[in-house]
Order: C-alpha cells, then structure tokens, then sequence
C-alpha cells in the first residue's frame, strides 16, 4: 500500500516526498517516516483502516508545528535558488534543497 500511495501522490521525488516505512510486529504494523503531502498520508491511513488494519502512525507531515514559529520558509520542491534580490535576473546567491528551513 505504501508503494500505491507513493505513486499516486509522488511519483516524481525531485518535488515530492513521501518517505514512509511500516514494520510488522505481531498483528500491528508500526509506520514512520515523514512527507510533505498530508493527503498522501492520509490516503495511506484510510487504505489500512479499510483493510481493518491496525497500525501505530508515527509518520511526521512537514513541515513540522513546532518548526513553524521559527522559521520563515520550508522548501517543499527538490532546489530552490535563492537570490539576493527579489527578480530573475539578480544574482544566484545560493541554493536550498527540498525540507531545509530558512
């Protein structure tokens, strides 16, 4: 299921990332990882709770709440440039790459 979701909701990772891992412990399925798609994760747990079954949800939608208050932006596509003045034309003067804070 993880691997349907991915597909249908991120299919390119350059601007896309659901990266989501399950472990089998008994009859419970423990998911972690983290994405910046909240309908990707949440297709995800409406998959398994349809097929009844249970799993514990440690998967981390970015950006985070707490990161939020601090920050001014998350990048969500694979490079930003960042410029030193607002336009195309002025100079590159770095870059930033999908989930840096800034």
């Amino acid at each position: 299921m993880i691997a349907e979701v991915s597909n249908e909701f991120a299919p390119d990772r350059r601007v896309a990332m659901f990266n989501v891992e399950a472990e089998e412990k008994g009859e419970e399925v423990f998911l972690r990882g983290e994405s910046n798609l909240p309908a990707a994760v949440d297709s995800l747990r409406a998959r398994l709770k349809k097929k009844e079954i249970s799993f514990t949800d440690s998967i981390l939608v970015l950006p985070s709440e707490d990161v939020r208050e601090i920050s001014k932006a998350v990048v969500k596509i694979s490079v930003a440039n960042l410029r030193g003045e607002p336009g195309h034309s002025s100079e590159l003067v770095t870059q930033a790459t999908l989930g840096m804070l800034r």
